[in-house]
């Protein structure tokens, strides 16, 4: 039975949602998995693995404390960097006293060994940045860490791609393993009934999240919609207004996610990755708000700009309300079924490791 080590970031909770379906595949082959993270990533992880064994890794502790974007990139960056070392001095060290036989990092840069089969699994190879000499610096270091990675595993298609420029890797030895949706396990069946207008989803790091909050409360208030807020935190909060026409909670599971936004009209959260995969699955409009210091948020933005069922706005009051206007002219998704792009980059890895 292989020990894999399957390490996952702690920036919001998109890594850790994709990694869900990934690490239910790697558990139905036999392979003995070993869940590292920290955070709210590491508490979804282990609510829906209660039974794989977990280790926490030195947290990289995300706030934005200004409104900076240039502030908050270059002590972020930093912080970034440090990161990077500590997690590989910390995962240097664990090898000597624990064996598995491979690494899988859900863009945990630091979580490899040369001796031992590592995979990294990012959509953000290429991190999109002004000015051009800029760009060309982090990027530069970006990919030479990438490339040290015995593969990449993109979560995107390889020819209709999700990402655009942004899953872009030079010298990479890249295999495209499909969008990764948290929701892929649980049967979607015939589209229930809506009993709501709107669920609310909110994610990422602080003050954001908060700031977020207390605007789509106030919006949702004034046009009278009924919604459920989930708020994606499990400090238990007051929530900083009165509710009459929507509930609030603060953590659902997986699947009680998944059936709270079947029964939503629309979807209404941030616009990371993880969040268009989801969306790609489960085939509901959505109202997708960027998030301030993120240029991921804010090129995937622009890309999908004429995207027939995503609607993208920033995240000030005015032009909130305005997208939720806008939803409501949405026709429905159709269906579509994919192919598994994800078997045969799985079934090289766990043949790897015998």
């Amino acid at each position: 039975m292989p020990r894999v080590l399957y390490a996952v970031l702690n920036w919001g909770l998109g890594h850790a949602s994709r990694s869900i379906p990934i690490i239910r595949r790697l558990n139905d082959r036999g392979a003995q998995i070993i869940i590292a993270s920290d955070g709210m990533a590491l508490h979804l992880l282990r609510q829906h693995f209660p039974q794989l064994q977990t280790i926490t890794l030195p947290s990289l502790q995300v706030r934005y404390s200004h409104t900076s974007l240039w502030w908050n990139a270059f002590r972020h960056g930093r912080h970034w960097l440090m990161s990077v070392y500590r997690d590989h001095h910390f995962i240097r060290r664990w090898l000597r006293s624990h064996e598995v036989d491979g690494i899988i990092s859900d863009h945990r840069l630091g979580i490899w060994a040369p001796h031992i089969p590592s995979v990294l699994i990012a959509h953000q190879l290429t991190i999109p940045l002004r000015p051009r000499w800029l760009h060309r610096l982090v990027n530069s270091w970006h990919h030479r860490h990438c490339r040290k990675y015995h593969d990449i595993w993109v979560p995107d298609y390889p020819d209709r791609r999700l990402s655009g420029a942004l899953s872009h890797c030079p010298g990479g030895r890249m295999a495209f393993i499909g969008p990764q949706s948290q929701f892929s396990s649980y049967t979607q069946g015939p589209q229930p009934r809506p009993i709501r207008k709107a669920i609310a989803v909110l994610s990422g790091p602080e003050p954001f999240r908060t700031t977020l909050e207390s605007t789509l409360c106030t919006v949702l208030e004034d046009l009278q919609w009924s919604y459920l807020l989930v708020r994606g935190t499990t400090t238990s909060q007051p929530i900083p207004h009165s509710l009459r026409y929507g509930a609030a909670i603060d953590f659902l599971s997986g699947e009680e996610l998944f059936q709270e936004i079947r029964v939503s009209e629309f979807y209404i959260g941030r616009a990371g990755y993880s969040t268009l995969m989801d969306l790609e699955y489960l085939r509901k409009p959505a109202l997708l708000i960027t998030t301030p210091t993120q240029p991921e948020q804010v090129y995937l933005a622009q890309y999908h700009q004429h995207h027939p069922y995503w609607h993208f706005v920033p995240p000030e009051a005015s032009a909130i309300q305005e997208g939720m206007k806008w939803l409501t002219a949405m026709p429905l998704p159709p269906t579509e079924t994919t192919e598994d792009l994800l078997e045969k980059p799985l079934y090289h890895f766990i043949n790897r490791l015998k």
